[in-house]
């Protein structure tokens, strides 16, 4: 039969587990002959997304999805160094920002933190239905006119210039850009 026990797991957390004669045998076994938790055997077995409750095949779905966004003319340049050159072509995006940037830009939302910005690849990574629908009802478009308000309003009298893609300035500009809202109208 199984019985419970209650005890510590010598951090001073209490804890209560059913000890049947199947889990002491797992116990007792040496940690790489003990079963993997569910996410880790899921992505262990190729189970791609399956840790955030997406399948394979759902995830290829919502990736199709994107590739329709990407293809959107307000989407073709990153959401912010908008570099007309292939290498500025977005292949990732900021998931609560709403906006589809350059592998380059992407590094720096990175920096930013996930607090700020929550960046995930538009080909690689899982993706959740909520994220797909969050990026189309948003994108490039409309989330500049939110950020960049100032900017669109004002760059000719006010001699805005954008930073290079390149340029050590753009880490600066994107800080400037979500963390500080400096371009947001009130």
């Amino acid at each position: 039969g199984s019985s419970s026990r209650n005890g510590y797991d010598g951090n001073d957390h209490k804890f209560s587990t059913d000890w049947s004669a199947a889990n002491q045998a797992a116990a007792a076994a040496p940690r790489w002959q003990q079963p993997l938790p569910p996410a880790a055997a899921a992505a262990a077995a190729g189970g791609f997304g399956e840790a955030k409750g997406v399948s394979f095949e759902e995830n290829k779905l919502r990736i199709a999805e994107l590739k329709k966004l990407l293809a959107q003319e307000s989407n073709r340049r990153c959401a912010d160094c908008q570099d007309p050159t292939p290498a500025g072509r977005p292949s990732w995006a900021s998931v609560n920002l709403g906006v589809f940037i350059c592998m380059r830009c992407a590094g720096h939302h990175r920096g930013l933190g996930a607090h700020i910005s929550k960046v995930r690849s538009c080909t690689l990574d899982t993706w959740l239905p909520q994220q797909v629908i969050f990026m189309s009802q948003t994108g490039n478009a409309s989330a500049n006119a939110h950020f960049e308000a100032k900017i669109s309003s004002s760059s000719s009298s006010s001699g805005f210039k954008r930073p290079a893609r390149d340029a050590p300035e753009m880490a600066s500009f994107i800080r400037q850009k979500y963390v500080d809202q400096k371009w947001v109208e009130p």
